[in-house]
Parts: C-alpha cells; sequence; structure tokens
C-alpha cells in the first residue's frame, strides 16, 4: 500500500482508499443517490421554480465589472435569498447520510442547482473559490448529476492532479494566473466525468476544472453541495483594488453571508481577519506543466496522478482507468511493449556483425581511460568531456540508426561504454539508475549493447523482473552519499538476479528503475559494451540532486539538457556535493525541492516483493559466486531440509570445493586486498565507518569457514607475536636468579 505524508492536513475521506486516490487526482467518484432520490431532487428543483427571483446580471453590478457572461443557471447568482435558503435546505437534508458516510465531518456552506439549457451553459475553466484556508484544510465541491452526464450534455470536466498547485488565493475579483492559457488546457488537458445519474464526484475546490455546453435537447440538471471541515473557519477573499492589487483582504464568513452575498458587490460590514501579499502574475503552458514536478502549496506529498501534457482520451473517473507505461506506447512491436512493461526489461537484435566490429575499433583507437582498480569503469567517468561528448556521438550515431527499427515517438539523450575488466573484484551490486525524467509522466531506459557475447562467466548483466515498480522515490547523485532502499540487502538481491545471455549486438533494454547488477568478469579478456539513454520525445530531461548542508536530506530537481551528461559525472557530482555546492550555482535551473524519502525496507519484505514478481533464487549464480569469494552456499551440502526439498533436480545445489585457507590468503591476494582498502578509503572515506568495517568483518566471519579458521590462525599469531618477547624475557630472568 502507497504511504502518504501529511502535514497538517486532516483527512477528508473516512475510508483511506477514497483519500489516497483524492489526494492524488484531486477526486473521487462514489455512488452515491438511490434512483427515488434523483427522481425526489428532480422534482425539488421544478416545485421551487416559482420561488426564483432571477440571476443577477452585470448591469446590476455597479462596484466591479462582470467579465463574463453566464449562459448557465445556478442557484448561487439568484437575487432571492429565501429561494437560496429553500435550496440549501433541500439538498443538505437529501445529501446527509451519504455525505456522513463519506466525509471526515464536514459541513455544508453552498447548496447549488445548476441548469444548463439546451446548446448553452458552458462552465468557462476556472478554480472554486477558496473557502477555507488551504495550507491547513480542504473544502470540497460533491456533484451529483441529475440525469447521465457525459460530454454531449456538457459534464464535468477535470485536469487531474492540478489541485493545491495553482492561484492559492481565489475570490470572484482576483486576476487568476491560467486566465491566458485557458484554451490551451481546454484544449489538451482535460478528462471528462461521465458518470450516471446519481454517482457524485466529490472533488478538491482547488482543483482546475471546466464544462462545456450542452448540445443536446434535453435537461441537464446538476447539484453541487460546498462543504468544509466542521472545525474549519469559512473565509473569502476580496482582492483590494485601492491598494494597488498587491494585497487581498481576508473576511471571516458563514454559510448566512453566501445566502445573502452578491458574489461580485462588497457587502456594507464584513469581518476583516487580515491581509495577505499578493502577486498578479500569469504563467504560461511551461511553467503550467512545471507545477506538476513542485511541491503543492499545501505540502502535502503523494504520488502524482495522470501526466498532465497528456491528452485527455480517459473517459470515466480515476477507478475505472487503466494507466499504461508513462509516455505511452513507444515500441512498435506490440509483445515488446507488453514484455517491457511487465518485466521491466527486453531483448532486441540490435546491431549487425559489421556495427559490433566498427564500434570496437571505435572504442580500441580512443584515448586509453584509467582503470580503477575494481576493473569496472565506463567512459562517461572520464574528466575529459571532448572525450565523453564524441563516444556519446558515435553511440547515437551507430545504436540510434537501429533505433527506428523498434520504436516510435522516442529520443536518446545519453552513452557510454561500460567496461568490465578480467578480475573478480569487478562486481557490480544491484542498483537503479539516475531519475532522468519525471516518471510519472515518461519513462526512461538503457539500452545495453555488448560487443561480444556475454554470460556469467564474463559479466552478463542480470535483472530482478518486475523491480520497476517496487519503489517511486527519486534517485539522485551523488552514489555513494544516497543510498536505496535496498542497499543494505545486496546480498540479499544479487542470488536473485535473471543473468540475461546475450550475443554481440543484442541488447539489453531495462527501465532505469529496473534493479540489475552484474557478476564479475572471470574470462580472461575485458568484456566492453556500449549503452544509450532513451526516452519519449516529449520528455524534458531533469536531474535529482541531493543538496548538500541539509539538516534533513532534501532532492532539487533541475531541467537539464543533453549537454549535462558529458559534464556532470558522479565523480564531479559528489566532489560538487562535498564542497557544498549546488547545481544552481553552475546555472542549472531548479524547478523542485523535496525530502528525500526512500523507503525502508528489510531484507523479508524485500524478498517477498522479488519473489512475488515470479523472480527465483538463481543456484547456479549463487554456487559461482561462493566458489570464487571462498564461502559456503547456505543448505548446499544438506541433504534434507527445506532448502532442498522445495527443488527439482534442475535446480539442484551444486557441490562446492571452496579454496584452502592457503590458497585463498597468499601474500598476493592479502596485498592486493589491502591496496584496494586503503584506496577506496582515500576516495569513499564516508563509507569506511568504524560500524562499516566492523559489519563486514562480522559479516564475513558468517559466511565464510576459511575466513574463521583463518581468523583464529591469525589472532593466536598475533598472540604468540606479542607476548612471545615477554615469555622469553621472564625465561631468562629466572635462570639468572638462579
Amino acid at each position: 500500500m502507497l504511504n502518504f505524508k501529511y502535514l497538517l492536513m486532516r483527512n477528508v475521506f473516512k475510508q483511506p482508499e477514497l483519500q489516497q486516490q483524492f489526494d492524488q487526482f484531486g477526486y473521487v467518484a462514489v455512488p452515491f443517490l438511490a434512483p427515488d432520490e434523483v427522481a425526489a431532487l428532480q422534482n425539488a428543483y421544478f416545485e421551487t421554480l416559482a420561488l426564483k427571483g432571477g440571476n443577477i446580471t452585470g448591469e446590476e453590478v455597479k462596484t466591479v465589472a462582470v467579465k463574463e457572461r453566464i449562459t448557465y443557471d445556478f442557484t448561487f447568482i439568484d437575487k432571492n435569498i429565501d429561494y437560496k435558503r429553500k435550496v440549501f435546505d433541500i439538498i443538505t437534508a437529501a445529501f446527509k447520510k451519504h455525505t456522513d458516510h463519506y466525509l471526515a465531518d464536514y459541513k455544508p456552506i453552498i447548496a447549488n442547482f445548476i441548469y444548463k439549457p439546451e446548446n448553452d451553459g458552458e462552465v468557462p475553466l476556472h478554480q472554486n473559490w477558496a473557502f477555507v484556508d488551504e495550507s491547513q484544510y480542504t473544502s470540497v465541491s460533491v456533484w451529483v448529476p441529475l440525469v447521465d452526464s457525459n460530454e454531449q450534455n456538457g459534464t464535468l470536466q477535470m485536469v487531474n492532479g492540478s489541485h493545491k498547485r495553482f492561484g492559492q488565493i481565489r475570490g470572484p475579483l482576483v486576476p487568476w494566473e491560467l486566465d491566458q492559457i485557458k484554451s490551451d488546457i481546454i484544449d489538451h488537458y482535460l478528462t471528462p466525468m461521465n458518470v450516471p445519474a446519481g454517482q457524485a464526484v466529490v472533488l478538491d475546490d482547488s482543483i482546475v476544472h471546466y464544462s462545456d455546453r450542452n448540445l443536446t435537447s434535453q435537461l441537464r440538471l446538476a447539484i453541487q453541495l460546498i462543504m468544509i471541515p466542521r472545525e474549519a473557519t469559512a473565509i473569502h477573499y476580496h482582492y483590494n483594488t485601492q491598494s494597488g492589487g498587491k494585497e487581498v483582504e481576508v473576511w471571516e464568513v458563514d454559510e448566512n453571508f453566501f445566502a445573502e452575498f452578491n458574489p461580485w458587490k462588497i457587502p456594507d460590514e464584513v469581518k476583516v481577519t487580515g491581509k495577505v501579499p499578493f502577486s498578479h502574475e500569469f504563467i504560461d503552458v511551461q511553467q503550467f506543466e512545471e507545477r506538476f514536478f513542485m511541491p503543492r502549496y499545501d505540502k502535502v506529498t503523494v504520488p502524482a496522478a495522470l501526466p498532465p501534457s497528456m491528452q485527455a482520451t480517459y473517459h470515466n473517473p480515476p477507478t475505472a482507468v487503466k494507466l499504461p507505461l508513462p509516455g505511452g506506447f513507444v515500441f512498435l512491436n506490440p509483445q515488446q511493449q507488453q514484455h517491457f512493461e511487465e518485466k521491466g526489461w527486453v531483448v532486441l537484435d540490435l546491431l549487425s556483425d559489421e556495427e559490433v566490429q566498427e564500434l570496437l575499433h571505435f572504442y580500441h583507437n580512443q584515448p586509453k581511460q584509467q582503470v580503477p582498480e575494481h576493473g569496472f569503469h565506463v567512459s562517461l567517468d572520464s574528466s575529459d568531456t571532448r572525450f565523453t561528448a564524441a563516444v556519446i556521438d558515435k553511440l547515437t550515431q551507430i545504436m540510434g540508426n537501429n533505433a527506428n527499427r523498434f520504436f516510435k515517438d522516442y529520443k536518446l539523450f545519453t552513452g557510454s561504454f561500460v567496461v568490465k575488466e578480467p578480475g573478480k573484484q569487478g562486481i557490480v551490486p544491484p542498483h537503479q539508475d539516475w531519475t532522468f525524467v519525471d516518471e510519472t509522466k515518461y519513462f526512461s531506459a538503457t539500452l545495453w549493447t555488448p560487443l561480444q557475447d556475454v554470460n556469467t562467466d564474463n559479466g552478463a548483466l542480470g535483472v530482478i523482473s518486475g523491480s520497476q515498480n517496487y519503489f517511486n522515490h527519486p534517485r539522485p547523485s551523488p552514489a555513494p552519499v544516497f543510498k536505496a532502499p535496498f542497499d543494505a540487502h545486496v546480498f540479499t538481491v544479487f542470488p536473485y538476479l535473471d543473468i540475461i545471455e546475450l550475443k554481440a549486438g543484442q541488447a539489453l533494454m531495462f527501465n532505469n528503475r529496473t534493479i540489475h547488477a552484474s557478476p564479475p568478469n572471470v574470462s580472461g579478456a575485458p568484456r566492453i559494451a556500449a549503452g544509450i539513454g532513451i526516452t519519449h520525445k516529449d520528455a524534458q530531461l531533469i536531474h535529482c540532486y541531493l543538496e548538500p548542508g541539509r539538516q534533513q536530506p532534501t532532492v532539487g530537481i533541475y531541467t537539464v539538457n543533453e549537454q549535462f551528461f558529458p559534464v556532470y559525472n558522479n565523480e564531479k557530482l559528489k566532489s560538487m556535493y562535498l564542497s557544498g555546492r549546488s547545481l544552481a550555482d553552475d546555472g542549472w535551473e531548479k524547478i523542485a525541492e523535496t525530502p528525500l524519502q526512500a523507503p525502508e525496507i528489510s531484507a523479508g519484505e524485500l524478498t517477498a516483493k522479488i519473489t512475488q514478481s515470479g523472480n527465483v533464487f538463481n543456484w547456479a549464480l549463487a554456487a559461482k559466486m561462493a566458489a570464487l569469494f571462498g564461502y559456503s552456499l547456505p543448505g548446499a551440502n544438506s541433504a534434507t531440509g527445506t532448502g532442498s526439498n522445495n527443488h527439482t533436480d534442475n535446480n539442484t545445489q551444486p557441490d562446492l570445493q571452496a579454496e584452502t585457507w592457503l590458497q585463498v590468503y597468499t601474500p598476493g591476494r592479502i596485498w592486493a586486498e589491502l591496496k584496494h582498502k586503503f584506496g577506496r578509503l582515500q576516495q569513499h572515506p564516508e563509507i569506511y565507518t568504524p560500524a562499516n568495517v566492523a559489519a563486514e568483518l562480522l559479516q564475513r566471519g558468517k559466511q565464510s569457514k576459511v575466513v574463521k579458521a583463518g581468523a583464529v590462525v591469525t589472532a593466536t599469531a598475533v598472540l604468540l607475536r606479542v607476548f612471545w618477547p615477554v615469555l622469553r624475557f621472564l625465561w631468562q630472568n629466572r635462570r639468572s636468579s638462579k
């Protein structure tokens, strides 16, 4: 179940599942009125028509200009106060048992019948007024059509996820920051609510919404009941033009105020409780989309809703929406699309033999990189930006030429050679790649292509299928300052890897959220591979960076471009972090900040996720690693017990021949290990804390019989070396005393 963080905000709904959906989308659709209740309210509408006093018109408003012609009929703008109170009583009485069932102690303040005439009745794009302090409370509108509602008769349409992101200060005179892009939003960002009569859509009053004309010749009648938390004080924002438009008055009001209030006139007596500064600025479409990256103004952190830039083709409330892969379909082959969505990876026949040889020739003719002691290196880690840029150009040229055979609506954005030198120290632990795009809107992936056949022995990639769905937090730089939720459980994850053996030129395309790793290369020859990044053509590239010097770990989200990646590798970003510098110091635009909320997960919980995704323990891989590093595979030598009873002959655990202590602890190996550790200590002092060193020693002692034996022998040798001079001195003194 998703975990949500509520800061200062109390729940709207009694049902947790509705609260989660409401926080994500800004509305929920729920069963509400029975058919007889719908009929009764239809009759009530017609029976009270005689009380109507007519709508307030622009000619009657002398204090302000009414900008838009009102082509729909709703109770709130009627002149007859008694009629408005009668409608309020009818609707609140009919709705009470239903709102009490769903809402967590809410009270009504405004009730409306909303009637759309034939071929008219468009309600402009808007947000409802703010009726409470929305930094602490949420007001809602319970909207219930009394006839089946659809796009033909002017149903309600939402901008999903737009609540608490725009226009925090809203009132009848307050300028609206979206005024200049209303037509763009209507054309591209709406989701219609096609709901039957009697079903309710409960919406956050701050959500951006719209309804078109009633194009039918039939009645289009609906009800709106606006409600606020019982303990909240109702407010009204009044735009004070006399202040030069720089501040807004806050009035304390109640339901009587709204019954008696002319929406555009200033009442004679009001209780002004304060003033808030106001900046009158319009935003463009790009800024509109960027708001969906940014924290909401109520500081509630939730998963984002449907992508705001997606054409609204979903014609049902979110209960019936099945979300596709973010960014839509990019594969030309539906089977490959399905495999990628379900598993988080797919294999493609990407390069010809000639193209493989061309890339190998290019690689061998480049300046030799300094090879780190662990033997794993990528060209993007080079400090020579001209070299890294040339590699990206070559890889995107050769590999990108073939992309059109597999994809549509895509773009390539980075590339690197990925080389694993021979040696058992070159193991790459389970990890996920950086966050490259807004993953609520798009996906990003890596096309990883070996330039020779790869298998377990020379370091082929392994994946955890389905792991792209395990976590949804941003994955920032730099490593190892940022620690993934499973960093403490890499030994738990590794034996579940599915090693994907590939021929030279084949590509493993994996979602950058998919957990992947690779065993060491023990083949005796370098394993050379190439990788390029791919995403949807409309995706804005971003980089998530762990901001330095923050008491609470905070991720800054920056817009970047393709020129970012040849320059900003992990070493540079780590150096910036340790020196207290932000990407903003280099001129990159920060579009959001969010607390780092990587969830905590136990080894048992992680194993459950892995196995529930269809992954199985890879005994062959585990056996090779155990033999290579000289530890006993748990359960491998057991003739009985759960470890062996649950596997067929094909998964029989191998009989390991671990190296002897003398084979493991040769002078050369000991020296190499000490040299490696001291090198790592200089590069990553934050890793080698006393606690981490002690934990590693304890882990080795638990896993390896030869290490235990070696520790005993070493301790004995140390004790003899320390105490032997003492014993010899005592013995000599005793002989001389005689």
